[in-house]
């Protein structure tokens, strides 16, 4: 039976009054109206940023969906239960007013508000609509949770970019290039099949990258395709780029030289000259100069001694300073895998260097080592001259079987039989082993030898034994 209409000034009106409707059962189903709210939701263009929840559907179903449903005959849709929201002018009246309902506006205009409501479900938009004043209270909550959805993604945008901005700055360091290197080239050594993860390995333990998992991503990207294995000298300072650039485009080192331990600063010349890498003589002067010696701590006149002994891989036109720089480095970093020799003031450090370079070319027999380290400390503690052969061989410049009178009588500061304690500079660039003899000699009572033919020595405590096994070796 229909209800008689109800008036919008009548003091009875309830919040959802409804203006013209009729009663039919039964009611449209309350998950039904809020799916078809949510549905209509969608396409509002001040929600175009909000994904409309169960709530704010909620919300608005209960407004346009009162508990009266329109008769079924009345529209021919799916939703024929649905009743529609129709704005009308009167509804626009003065809010204040304490005895009616009209709506607040959530949106800037009442045509906004107009078309809003009139769009929820657009398929019953029939003439004679039923229309429902919108009560305060759900639409200022309507509206608080739009707000609040609209300022929840705001906010993650702002953490989205955030994070990507933290992203792009970590990329960004792992990526920078690797500043303040002591030299301005650094040889590195590829093994075999090289893939992009293998050679960032490399690149990172070289330092000449930061990132090792950095540099595979780049390779990938720009292609780091028919590198082969072998030495390679790059340039230091670069971006992962860069780097690859220079792998692919050359930098590939075309100089393999070894250097044997026990040779002079002269010996190391010829045998560079020799493999193509560098001339004599400005090996000779990048030795000398002061600059490099100052920067390493050395106190002697010139590299000799420093210049460790290795396997070596240097580019084509690479400059003597750079070749004396890097063999300098591998010499600290013997130096420095000696727990003894770690932290020495330089003049202590140049101790050790001297009297391993003595070590090394009077121990023919590497076994022997630490033992002749050994006893050339038990000399030095009580004073007596080293009378050390190789001292003399090496001002003479001629390795003789015997030696005579005038050969260990030579006027120079590094004849051990003339002056006592050490010579000023080393004599020969040590081995790694002769290094670690000299640094942690053997605790010994020995204080002569004598050489045997087979390249040992026989150790005496005494004198009397030394004249007796010199005899003994004749």
């Amino acid at each position: 039976t229909p209800t008689p209409p109800q008036s919008i000034d009548s003091p009875d009106t309830s919040p959802l009054a409804v203006i013209e409707a009729v009663t039919v059962p039964p009611p449209f189903p309350e998950s039904k109206r809020i799916t078809a709210v949510q549905e209509s939701l969608a396409p509002w263009t001040p929600f175009a940023d909000v994904a409309p929840d169960d709530e704010l559907a909620a919300a608005f179903a209960s407004v346009v969906t009162p508990s009266i449903p329109l008769p079924s005959s009345s529209v021919s849709t799916p939703f024929a239960e649905l009743p529609v929201i129709e704005h009308r002018p009167e509804f626009a009246a003065d809010a204040a007013a304490p005895h009616t309902t009209a709506p607040h506006h959530v949106f800037e205009t009442v045509e906004a508000d107009t078309r809003v409501l009139a769009s929820i479900v657009p398929e019953l938009a029939t003439p004679g609509a039923i229309p429902v004043a919108i009560p305060r209270d759900v639409l200022v909550r309507a509206e608080r949770l739009v707000n609040e959805q609209v300022a929840a993604r705001r906010r993650k945008r702002w953490v989205f970019a955030a994070a990507g901005a933290v992203s792009f700055a970590l990329c960004l360091f792992c990526l920078a290039p690797v500043r303040g290197g002591k030299s301005a080239h650094e040889v590195i050594t590829l093994p075999a099949d090289p893939t992009p993860a293998m050679v960032g390995k490399v690149l990172a333990d070289a330092h000449l990258i930061r990132s090792a998992k950095g540099f595979a991503l780049v390779a990938e990207l720009i292609g780091l395709a028919g590198l082969r294995a072998g030495s390679y000298n790059l340039t230091t300072g670069q971006w992962p780029w860069q780097v690859a650039r220079e792998l692919t485009h050359g930098g590939s080192a075309l100089h393999d030289v070894i250097i044997v331990s026990g040779l002079t600063l002269g010996q190391i010349a010829v045998e560079l000259e020799r493999a193509g890498v560098v001339s004599t003589a400005d090996l000779v002067e990048a030795a000398h100069d002061e600059r490099i010696l100052r920067k390493f701590a050395i106190t002697n006149e010139d590299a000799q001694g420093w210049l460790a002994p290795g396997a070596y891989a240097f580019a084509d036109g690479i400059a003597a300073r750079d070749i004396v720089t890097v063999m300098i480095e591998r010499c600290l970093a013997n130096l420095a895998s000696i727990r003894a020799t770690r932290d020495l003031a330089p003049d202590a450090r140049n101790d050790v260097m001297v009297l391993a370079s003595i070590v090394e070319r009077e121990a023919k027999d590497k076994s022997e080592a630490s033992r002749i380290a050994g006893l050339f400390a038990n000399r030095l503690k009580l004073g007596m001259r080293l009378e050390s052969r190789a001292t003399a061989v090496y001002i003479i410049g001629v390795d003789k079987k015997e030696l005579t009178l005038a050969d260990v009588r030579q006027p120079s500061l590094y004849n051990t039989y003339v002056n006592a304690g050490l010579p000023p500079s080393p004599i020969a660039s040590p081995s790694l082993e002769a290094l670690r003899a000299a640094a942690e000699p053997e605790p010994n009572t020995y204080y002569y030898m004598v050489d045997k033919d087979d390249g040992g020595h026989v150790f005496s405590q005494t004198y009397e034994e030394h004249l007796k096994a010199q005899r003994a070796n004749r």
